[in-house]
């Protein structure tokens, strides 16, 4: 339950005869008893700027200062994953300390918006030729931590 019928709802019961408490409200709802304390008191002209001003937080990003050049990446390179425009920006941009999946979902935005979808480069597969016995092997790569000699873990 989300929006203003949320915020009807909770005026709807508040505004009946039976005087029900915030909680029991929640209750009913099934919603958070702190959310309906949040709009026990708000009027829908309250409600209605509340609801413009997230919308208008959630538009803007720290990362439009950015936008050209990310999109600059993503035109050019149309292969580029979003780990790869943000290690760009590391390198670019000395004071760059955002988190790696801000631009995650920033770059999922702006493919969308500006529909650049990532070419997706197939796998090759090509049969290798058969070998007699014993000059054939297979290698999985693999980790395993060991300890050198004053018992430091080592990662080998």
């Amino acid at each position: 339950m989300k929006g203003l019928y949320m915020f009807e709802e909770i005026k709807k019961l508040k505004a009946l005869p039976l005087k029900l408490k915030e909680s029991q409200v929640a209750k009913q709802l099934n919603i958070d008893t702190r959310t309906v304390k949040k709009y026990w008191n708000m009027t829908e002209q309250d409600f209605l700027n509340l609801v413009k001003k997230l919308n208008e937080s959630k538009s803007k990003s720290v990362l439009d200062q950015y936008k050209d050049e990310i999109l600059g990446f993503l035109k050019t390179y149309k292969s580029f994953t979003a780990a790869q425009v943000y290690d760009r920006l590391k390198e670019q941009h000395i004071n760059f300390n955002l988190c790696e999946s801000s631009v995650r979902n920033y770059v999922a935005k702006l493919r969308e918006q500006h529909n650049l979808n990532k070419k997706i480069k197939e796998r090759e597969y090509v049969a290798v030729e058969e070998l007699p016995m014993g000059k054939q092997a297979q290698v999985d790569f693999g980790e395993i931590i060991l300890y050198d000699i004053e018992n430091k873990p080592v990662k080998v």
